[in-house]
């Protein structure tokens, strides 16, 4: 639908194109999808002050957190808090069973399959119904974070903004990731970081028409919660001096030590979901018991609930953790090991969290893992005299940069979050170097990241704000012709005209005594060989050039070949390298209608 049409209903719309009109200006398409841009952002920044407010007013009536006061029965029973995470796992369970099934992707996950996939489409009632359940499990303790819905909610405004307006496709997945960057923008106060995550994750589209909308709604998102709450940061940081560049080489090893930790966590995820996936129970009991494992992670130690963000803050200046109001089980360790200790609790207590079927983010508790695990790394280092002049501190900034950057694949917009949301300009140096090296060991073990590794099992290969691949999900086994004719090497040309007299093929896998692919014969060899005697073997006119299949293959490695090779037909090879099938251009156009369809039926399905 053209926009420039569609506002021209609206009479304030006409005036003003006709008073740009008399100065030989046009209003195009284009501003008024950055029109509705700023709009979603808007919309985004008046729900995460909202939410905000929220989960402000209920960490601090149920657990004591920031300036709302407490329940009194809580306060006198501190021990009660450990009851919330199952209560609200239990909540979350019950509230997706019975309104949220269905559903293969949830968060940023769904997002990026929804631009990959769905033309950008994300239905309001799903999302709201995961937005509530991810609210549920911050308030009550589970180890998740805030990113994770907002951006699903950010995403879902834009998407529903551009469905009431009837746009198009493209314009509806530029409007879905205006909206997941208002979404960071809003809740990080990182306006800078948000256009870059939406474009670096979401879109993967640097299109003029993509950025100036991301920005557009980036900013607005921003400004409006500016308005409402005024200028403010996430985590209040001291100045930290510049590193002195002797010793940068101390960054390479907490980088690569985060990337194994960063390993460790994704597969710890996929592991336990994996697991609670093929638990055969009430659906809506997992995230109960993921709610118990985390109390009994918190029994030892406390600050694996929630999103952690007091104990990130005293990480980062230096300061003594916050007093958790429970009595730890091992608070007698040496500072060193309890944060190690405390690291690895919150990889599990995390990957319990969402592995059970729970919502929420990834960011805030990959955040407090980079954080415990730099802030050791640094009194460590302290205690060892190898280095004298960086504090603690400064390892634990930049151990928040490097543990995310590396699962969700997208270094460069988390190094930019972290220094907007802690506003230390002086570290991007060391958080750059430790970010890379961090992902370098990631990509080396694992080829995806959290948000894209459920979506390539499945056969979502995205790239570019499309789903590249659908072919990389359809084997050639299921496309090709079975059972395939081959003709031995020493067969005369005479009795190779006749086979292909009676078959409506055009060519044939020529194989030896042990039936091993050798050449293919095609029509074309017969007819350039027409002189050719007729006791001549087909061996000696066929092509020698094999081009061939594995069984494992799929049909896009499959469409490539014939392309690049411009040639009608390949042969499928078994495990022991013998033809068992043969697969054209038209099977595999069939195999992919075929898998449109379905797909487009799944869709249809999960839509209603």
């Amino acid at each position: 639908m053209e926009l420039s049409g569609y506002f021209s209903r609206f009479r304030f719309f006409r005036q003003l194109g006709a008073l740009l009109g008399n100065r030989n200006i046009k209003l195009s398409d284009n501003f008024y999808l950055n029109l509705l841009a700023v709009i979603t952002g808007i919309l985004v920044g008046l729900l995460v002050y909202a939410w905000s407010w929220m989960l402000e007013a209920g960490n601090g009536f149920l657990r004591g957190d920031g300036d709302y006061p407490q329940w009194p029965l809580i306060a006198d029973h501190h021990w009660l808090v450990l009851l919330f995470p199952p209560i609200g796992g239990l909540l979350v369970g019950i509230l997706f069973r019975h309104w949220g099934r269905h559903r293969r992707f949830r968060g940023v996950s769904a997002v990026i399959e929804s631009v990959a996939r769905r033309g950008g489409r994300l239905s309001l009632r799903k999302n709201g119904v995961e937005f509530v359940g991810s609210t549920i499990g911050i308030i009550s303790g589970l180890s998740v974070g805030p990113e994770g819905p907002i951006v699903s909610a950010g995403s879902t405004i834009g998407s529903n903004v551009s469905r009431f307006f009837g746009l198009s496709a493209a314009r509806t997945r530029v409007l879905l990731a205006s909206g997941a960057a208002a979404g960071i923008s809003a809740v990080f106060n990182a306006p800078i970081a948000g256009f870059f995550f939406a474009l670096e994750l979401i879109l993967g589209d640097f299109s003029k028409k993509a950025v100036a909308a991301i920005v557009l709604a980036s900013v607005s998102a921003n400004v409006t919660m500016l308005g409402l709450m005024g200028e403010r940061r996430i985590y209040e940081v001291e100045a930290y001096g510049k590193v002195p560049l002797a010793e940068m080489w101390v960054f390479i090893v907490l980088g690569l030590v985060c990337g194994l930790v960063a390993v460790g966590f994704a597969e710890c995820l996929h592991f336990l979901e994996n697991r609670f996936n093929n638990w055969r129970i009430l659906p809506p009991v997992k995230p109960m018991v993921g709610g118990v494992l985390v109390s009994l992670s918190a029994l030892f130690f406390p600050e694996v609930m929630g999103t952690g963000h007091d104990t990130v803050e005293s990480l980062i200046n230096g300061t003594p953790l916050p007093d958790p109001q429970l009595l730890s089980a091992i608070n007698w360790l040496s500072p060193v090991p309890y944060l190690i200790l405390l690291c690895l609790f919150k990889v599990i207590a995390t990957s319990v969290t969402l592995g059970s079927g729970a919502a929420g983010g990834k960011f805030a508790p990959s955040l407090f893992m980079g954080a415990t695990l730099g802030g050791a790394f640094g009194l460590l280092l302290a205690s060892s005299s190898l280095v004298g002049t960086a504090e603690p501190g400064v390892y634990a900034i930049v151990g928040m940069a490097t543990i995310f950057g590396s699962i969700a694949q997208a270094p460069l917009s988390v190094v930019l979050m972290v220094f907007e949301m802690s506003g230390n300009y002086t570290l991007i140096l060391p958080m750059l170097i430790a970010g890379t090296l961090s992902q370098v060991m990631f990509y080396s073990v694992r080829k995806k990241g959290v948000f894209t590794h459920k979506l390539a099992k499945l056969g979502v290969q995205f790239g570019r704000g499309k789903d590249l691949n659908i072919l990389e999900a359809i084997p050639v086994t299921r496309a090709m012709h079975r059972g395939v004719e081959t003709i031995v090497k020493d067969t005369p040309l005479a009795e190779v005209r006749g086979i292909f007299e009676d078959s409506q093929h055009h060519g044939f896998p020529v194989v030896d005594t042990d039936g091993m692919l050798c050449g293919m014969v095609t029509t074309s060899d017969l007819s350039s060989h027409a002189d050719e005697a007729a006791d001549a073997s087909v061996y000696a006119i066929c092509s020698h050039k094999l081009f061939y299949l594995k069984h494992t293959d799929n049909c896009h490695t499959a469409i490539a070949m014939l392309e690049d090779n411009h040639i009608g037909r390949i042969p499928v090879l078994d495990k022991d390298g013998k033809p068992y099938g043969i697969i054209t251009r038209s099977d595999i156009i069939g195999a992919y209608k075929l898998a449109l369809q379905i797909r487009r039926e799944e869709l249809e399905e999960e839509d209603g």
